[in-house]
Parts: C-alpha cells; sequence; structure tokens
C-alpha cells in the first residue's frame, strides 16, 4: 500500500477575513481524499499563534480544539510540534501545503514566506506574486502595461492626509478603498462629499496605504476564474455578480445569505466574454500567479464594450457556495476534483 501524502490545509489569520478563511479551510478539509492524503489542520489565531487541530472537530462541528502549537522550523525543513504542557517537542514533516488564509498576512506573500523558508511546496501563487497581486494598485499598474483599461484612481498614505479635495477629479459617486484589503473589508461607496472624510477614516482602520477610485454607477460585476499547472493556462466561463446591497460589500458576501446572485454564464456577448478570459490570462501571467486566481472587471451598464480590470484574489473563497468552485463546477468541474487538482499542481513544485 502507497504512505499516505502529508497536507496541511493551513486556515484562520490575523486579518478581518479570519471567518471567511475558517469556512473555506473546513470545505477544503472535508473534501480532501483521505485515501490519499494524510490531513493536518493547522489553525492560526487572530493574535497569530499556529495550533494542530483535531481535524474531525473542526470538519464535523467547526470547533477548534488545539492539540499542540505549531512552529515553523526552517533549519530541518519541517514543522515543530510543542504540547500544550511544553514538556514534548516533536517534528512534522509535511510534503504539501494549502494555504486558505485570506487577506493581509495570508494572501499578499508574507506565509508564503514561511513556506519558501521550510521547502515545502505549497498551492497558489509565489511571494512576489501574492503580493502585487493583493494590492490594487500595483495590480492596475500591471494591467495597464498589458493594455488592460482600469478605471482611474488616487492613492495616498496617512502621511499624506489632509487630502487636496481639488485632485479629486472623479465623478460621483467613487469609493475609498484599502490598497491590500479583501472581501470589501473598508471599503465606502462615496455619493456625495462630506461622506469622504468618514470613508477615508474608516479605510485607515485597516491599513495605512488606501485608495480612491473611480465609479460606475450601476456597474455589472464579471468575474473569471484561471486554474494552471504551469503550462497550460485555463479560464473558466465569465460569471455575473449582482449584489442587493449597494455595492458588492462584505455583508452581501458573506453576512446576508440573499446578498447577491450569482449568473453564470454570465450574459455578456462571446466576443467580450472572450476577451474578458483573454485578459484574465494576461493579468495571471503578467504577475507571475501560480495555480489558481480569480479575476475581477467592471462592465459599463450602458455599454457592454466598455469593460475595466478590478482585482486579482490569489486566494479566493472555497466554500461550496464561493465564486470561484461555482465558475468550475459550471464547467463540470466539482470542488473535490478543483481542489485535487490544485495540490497536485503544487507537488509538481517538489
Amino acid at each position: 500500500m502507497q504512505k499516505k501524502i502529508n497536507i496541511a490545509v493551513v486556515f484562520g489569520g490575523e486579518s478581518p477575513e479570519h471567518e471567511v478563511s475558517l469556512q473555506s479551510g473546513r470545505t477544503i478539509c472535508r473534501e480532501i481524499n483521505s485515501r490519499v492524503y494524510e490531513l493536518f489542520c493547522i489553525y492560526i489565531s487572530r493574535k497569530g499563534v499556529w495550533s494542530l487541530v483535531d481535524s474531525e472537530k473542526f470538519i464535523d462541528k467547526n470547533i477548534i480544539s488545539a492539540h499542540a502549537d505549531v512552529l515553523p522550523y526552517p533549519g530541518k525543513k519541517c514543522f515543530l510540534l510543542c504540547s500544550k504542557a511544553g514538556k514534548k517537542i516533536s517534528p512534522l514533516k509535511i510534503d504539501v501545503i494549502f494555504p486558505i488564509v485570506h487577506g493581509t498576512t495570508g494572501e499578499d506573500g508574507i506565509l508564503q514566506g514561511v513556506f519558501e523558508m521550510l521547502n515545502i511546496p505549497y498551492v497558489g501563487s509565489g511571494v512576489s506574486a501574492s503580493a502585487c497581486a493583493i494590492n490594487k494598485v500595483m495590480s492596475k499598474f500591471m494591467a495597464q502595461k498589458e493594455n488592460i483599461p482600469c478605471l482611474k484612481d488616487f492613492a495616498f498614505s496617512k502621511n499624506d492626509l489632509p487630502v487636496n479635495q481639488s485632485k479629486l477629479k472623479f465623478n460621483l459617486p467613487f469609493f475609498v478603498k484599502p490598497v491590500s484589503m479583501g472581501s470589501s473589508v473598508g471599503i465606502t461607496k462615496v455619493k456625495k462629499y462630506s461622506q469622504l472624510k468618514k470613508a477615508i477614516n474608516l479605510a485607515f482602520k485597516f491599513e495605512d496605504n488606501i485608495m480612491i477610485e473611480e465609479g460606475i454607477d450601476g456597474a455589472r460585476e464579471i468575474i473569471c476564474g484561471v486554474l494552471s499547472d504551469g503550462k497550460r493556462l485555463q479560464t473558466s466561463v465569465c460569471g455575473e455578480v449582482s449584489p442587493h446591497h449597494d455595492f458588492f460589500d462584505y455583508d452581501a458576501k458573506y453576512v446576508d445569505a440573499k446578498g447577491f446572485d450569482l449568473t453564470i454564464p454570465a450574459k455578456i456577448s462571446k466576443k467580450n466574454s472572450d476577451k474578458i478570459r483573454s485578459m484574465s490570462k494576461s493579468i495571471f501571467q503578467t504577475l507571475n500567479c501560480s495555480g489558481f486566481a480569480r479575476i475581477d472587471f467592471l462592465i459599463d451598464p450602458v455599454n457592454e464594450n466598455k469593460f475595466y480590470f478590478c482585482e486579482v484574489n490569489t486566494i479566493p473563497g472555497f466554500t461550496s457556495h464561493s465564486l470561484y468552485p461555482s465558475l468550475w463546477n459550471f464547467s463540470k468541474i466539482k470542488i473535490k476534483v478543483l481542489i485535487e487538482r490544485l495540490i497536485k499542481i503544487a507537488l509538481k513544485k517538489r
């Protein structure tokens, strides 16, 4: 009988997307083929403490029951397990890692850097690609180099305050966003200038670098999934997200069970669908992404031929109802198969 492959699914994290990561982590842990893989569930608390948790309790009951603290140990290319009593330390050899920590410290290259030091293959993009992709200003800059249209923006830090409103040559409404947050955390749709100060203060609660981005009233939100094994690059069909809120905010995504409708395939022309899929490939490649990503676009509600790159998600949500798995499910690629493919892609890096 062939020896099982030791896989660690890493979830949780210090970002505001902690709870979303737990949902994604449960799905992945549940769907991993137990005949092939020996599963180890590594939880990162909101304070950054790593723990090995009981996989059955986590999968079946969503209970975080820690067996031991986990410490990365680059010297031996492994993790160390430290008992809660602190009396026993033992090595934990892992063959492949599936990180599903969303947002900062998980999706921005920091976690990937730890795995690189351990020399353990992992699912998804590397350090530099993750860092560039999560930064909305940088990813838009890279997209524009590929002649992909983007909406106007104005980026600044806390050191630049107060903002000179004469520089904001945008029509209302526009959006104030933290540069590197995901899941629409800290984003405000500004409909009148009297709301600007409050929106800026909210964004700065999450990050020291923020942006003001031109808005399109009634914009259609189009998404596309990318899957790569390093040689072949595939795109899913395009989907359209129709939020029932003022925009596709955190509540619409995760709190309100009826916060949005997802239409797959998106009701756009084949010509424009092909263009968006082609642009998704181009963005994935120019950022040097690996494994998987979801690329988001906006379409003018009046003129379907006017579309704009919005952002890249290098670790998209992975629940059964998340956007990325839903796109591939339309093409008959079930979530279990998708997870298996991503793990095999990562193992090829060894």
